[in-house]
């Protein structure tokens, strides 16, 4: 067959000029497409379409099926094109976080929808399209690791200086904002040490981005798979969390050696109380500014995330939370406004409550108020969210970052410029939405 495999972009815009840019930077290299690509059987005929970087799709191109992976944002494009080529009398298949979260609703766009890893689901819905036997609905359990096939690279046609893989699959935390699970399941699953360094050795890529929810689950494997890598000449930068990379000094030795130059911490926030209540439990305030700094002391970057609209947060969060983040010293900052994915408990807690204002997924792109918040309107919530935005990225103090980031070499360079480009791509949506 000839397939089609489509990330449709989020939210209510295409992407503009500084998006796609980012998108092209090695800040957010596109797996989601050249994994599915690798799951797909070798006889047939792939190609893939991400419009987040600007790619084009043509109805008029004849496809045995279409394949579509979405998250919250992406939703509502995704059911635009799926009806668009449905028109076309091609059948099409829906996938990835929204879809895993809400079947019924994207069943009514699609032929099939799969729900949780494609691994196993997509192959078999494929087949039975061939047979015409496609069932409506496909789900297998978190699968076996080593079930995982290397992702296919030669699916992408342009220039990324970054790859990115995965070593691990699940979370067990459970996070309540967080909608990982819906796709990628609670069980923690390693897969096989050698299978994930035939990968590396696979890809031609010197600087690789590992996709794991957290390399720190296990940090006996974690250390193994760094030993093992250290020979690889490879840079390479991973998610972790703070309990774990602010006390293990042989972790962090062991990735320094092997060629980490940084890692994607979620702070979330600086109240305590809220961290317990919705149950990051890795996280304690009163730790963050010493792993940071250990983090730092090992020559690694830390790129820290932070989300407003929590319970117990007010208009002095914003100010409070600013002030943090500049005793942290860390090198980027990804901001977001709470947002009640579906398939969270969060969203089920908002949703009973009738505090979710808007069903419109388009607006939940994680930086547009789509809820109630307790201690202050949602114009609030927006504007001190930007208001963070604005001084951590003011000018001074970010070209200090970038140039700290160059003794870490080119790298982490180009990740520190493309985290400005984001941010310019949020400034710029934001001053049309005004408009």
């Amino acid at each position: 067959m000839n397939i089609l495999l489509l990330q449709p972009y989020s939210g209510q815009h295409a992407p503009n000029f500084f998006a796609r840019l980012s998108s092209k930077l090695p800040i957010n290299p596109n797996l989601t497409l050249q994994q599915l690509a690798g799951i797909i059987p070798p006889d047939h005929d792939v190609t893939a379409k991400d419009e987040n970087r600007g790619d084009t799709i043509n109805y008029d191109t004849h496809y045995d099926v279409v394949c579509i992976s979405s998250n919250t944002a992406a939703a509502t494009r995704a059911y635009e094109i799926a009806d668009a080529f449905r028109q076309h009398q091609t059948p099409v298949i829906l996938g990835g976080y929204h879809p895993s979260a809400l079947p019924e609703e994207a069943k009514q766009h699609a032929d099939a929808v799969i729900t949780g890893e494609a691994e196993l689901s997509l192959p078999q819905a494929l087949q039975d399209l061939l047979h015409g036997t496609l069932q409506p609905f496909y789900h297998h359990e978190p699968i076996d690791p080593t079930h995982i096939p290397f992702a296919r690279r030669d699916v992408i046609d342009y220039l990324l200086p970054t790859a990115a893989l995965e070593a691990t699959r699940g979370c067990p935390i459970n996070c309540e904002f967080c909608f990982v699970r819906n796709v990628k399941g609670s069980p923690y699953r390693k897969r096989p040490i050698d299978h994930v360094l035939g990968e590396i050795q696979s890809i031609k890529h010197k600087h690789l981005m590992f996709y794991d929810a957290s390399l720190t689950m296990d940090p006996t494997y974690t250390k193994s798979l760094f030993k093992a890598m250290a020979d690889l000449n490879r840079h390479f930068t991973c998610y972790g969390n703070l309990n774990v990379l602010g006390k293990d000094d042989d972790l962090l030795r062991i990735a320094s050696e092997a060629g980490c130059l940084g890692w994607c911490i979620g702070f979330e926030t600086i109240s305590q109380t809220t961290l317990d209540s919705i149950g990051k439990t890795t996280n304690k305030v009163k730790d963050f500014v010493a792993a940071v700094k250990k983090i730092r002391d090992h020559n690694m970057n830390v790129t820290g995330s932070f989300i407003f609209g929590f319970d117990d947060h007010t208009r002095q969060s914003f100010q409070e939370t600013s002030a943090m983040i500049d005793v942290l010293d860390i090198s980027l900052a990804c901001i977001n406004i709470l947002t009640p994915y579906p398939g969270t408990r969060l969203f089920e807690r908002f949703r009973q409550d009738g505090r979710i204002t808007t069903y419109d997924w388009s607006h939940y792109t994680g930086m547009e108020p789509v809820f109630q918040p307790h201690h202050m309107t949602q114009q609030e919530l927006l504007e001190g969210a930007y208001e963070v935005l604005d001084h951590f990225y003011s000018v001074a103090p970010t070209m200090r970052r970038i140039q700290g980031t160059m003794k870490f070499g080119v790298h982490p360079f180009i990740e520190s410029i493309s985290g400005n480009l984001v941010y310019l791509s949020r400034r710029f949506d934001h001053s049309l939405s005004k408009a």
